[in-house]
């Protein structure tokens, strides 16, 4: 669900990664999956800030590497 003129996606580097997605998950409760491909050649993590069935407006995105 995208609400007119709110975002709708979002990509954050951090020099920790792993730790950022520790803080969101725990602080905010958002739904944070390592992806490791070897076509993009670095680790992403996706990021879903409201469950995927949910009528809950949510920001989708993911976490890099700075």
């Amino acid at each position: 669900m995208c609400i007119s003129g709110s975002a709708s996606s979002t990509r954050q580097p951090h020099d920790e990664p792993e730790r950022a997605a520790k803080f969101y998950t725990e602080v905010f409760g958002w739904e944070i999956k390592k992806w490791t491909t070897s076509d993009v050649g670095q680790d992403y993590w996706m990021v879903m800030t409201a469950p995927q069935d949910s009528k809950e407006a949510g920001i989708s995105g993911g976490l890099l590497r700075r």
